[in-house]
């Protein structure tokens, strides 16, 4: 992820190292990804132009504060490995 996110940037997969590019705030309540720690951004995880095909890449978006973006809500859970828990959604 960059430095300095933008509207559009598309996430990548990558070894976790802890950084604050892989931090995120799972809101169970809304179904919303936000990414870093709470009240530290605005973006959330958000599915390309809200397309269902596979392939499609998820990016970060401004957060949508009134819940019509169905792009932004997902279904999570957490998962514990030999390398430490995991939200995967």
């Amino acid at each position: 992820q960059a430095t300095h996110p933008y509207n559009g940037d598309k996430l990548k997969v990558y070894t976790c190292d802890g950084s604050s590019s892989q931090q995120w705030t799972y809101d169970h309540l809304v179904g919303s990804a936000t990414f870093g720690s709470p009240g530290s951004t605005t973006f959330c995880m958000d599915l390309t132009d809200g397309s269902l095909s596979d392939n499609t890449p998820v990016q970060i978006w401004d957060c949508d504060r009134y819940g019509g973006y169905k792009n932004q809500r997902w279904n999570a859970r957490k998962v514990i490995s030999n390398a430490g828990a995991f939200l995967m959604v």
